[in-house]
């Protein structure tokens, strides 16, 4: 089983990074456009 230990926040940031790449991907299939991490920021926000 994993560490469940509450991220730090570089370590959050990373994974917002990282979801964020992750979401583009989706948007905008194998080549992440501007505008899909664009969209996938915003759809981060306040998260």
């Amino acid at each position: 089983m994993k560490n469940l230990e509450p991220l730090t926040e570089a370590e959050a940031a990373i994974e917002l990074q990282r979801l964020a790449k992750k979401i583009a991907q989706m948007l905008s299939g194998a080549e992440i456009t501007p505008e899909a991490r664009a969209q996938a920021d915003r759809l981060l926000e306040g998260v």
